[in-house]
């Protein structure tokens, strides 16, 4: 995976727990993020703060969020 992803996992208190950066842009993420259940969506490019949670490698995530993030580094 590409070293321009970081990854910050908010725990299970809320459904889109994680918050996904590719290069300067910003997503939230739930457990199946390729799903139409699923919450994957952008919210806009990094400004200098950092999101709540604990920073988590790529390899952690599950492979629904794994998938979502490959398709957001092709678009």
């Amino acid at each position: 995976m590409e070293t321009n992803i970081r990854i910050w996992d908010a725990g299970d208190r809320w459904f889109d727990r994680y918050t996904v950066q590719i290069g300067k842009d910003m997503y939230n993420m739930s457990l199946d993020a390729d799903s139409p259940n699923g919450v994957n969506l952008y919210i806009g490019e990094c400004d200098d703060g950092l999101p709540d949670g604990k920073v988590i490698a790529f390899d952690d995530l599950p492979e629904g969020t794994q998938r979502a993030i490959r398709q957001r580094q092709v678009e």
